[in-house]
């Protein structure tokens, strides 16, 4: 049932909200608080791809934004902090990163295990080692 659940929000939802999907990582960015769903980039493409299924109400935008240390690319949505609409949808908010915004829930969970920025490089993000 949960599978099913998140089938209907698509990617990038609330891991403290029934966790993510099976091709999805929990991430949490260093220096930036909340975490998100993130799945994997489609890096056969160029340049690589996202899913695009996206909670109800979010119109931030999904990059392959995250590049982990092994080289492992994932999406995330940005957004414009500036902005003063929902473009993250409910429960989540942009967060300033540098230039960029990051959609994030703020509901974070020490339970649920994440992946840590290192790095911010132009529009990719170094994740550092599961945090536990």
């Amino acid at each position: 049932m949960i599978y099913l659940g998140l089938l209907l929000l698509g990617h990038y939802e609330d891991p403290n909200k029934g966790g993510c999907a099976s091709d999805e990582k929990s991430i949490r960015i260093q220096g930036v608080t909340g975490d998100f769903c993130s799945p994997a980039c489609d890096t056969t493409s160029s340049p690589p791809k996202c899913p695009s299924d996206v909670g109800p109400g979010i119109t931030a935008k999904p990059q392959c934004a995250l590049k982990s240390p092994t080289g492992d690319q994932y999406c995330a949505l940005l957004c414009s902090p500036t902005s003063k609409d929902a473009q993250c949808g409910d429960n989540a908010s942009c967060k300033p990163i540098q230039s960029l915004g990051l959609c994030t829930y703020d509901d974070m969970s020490a339970a649920v295990p994440k992946f840590g920025m290192v790095e911010l490089e132009s529009t990719m993000m170094e994740l550092a080692l599961p945090l536990e």
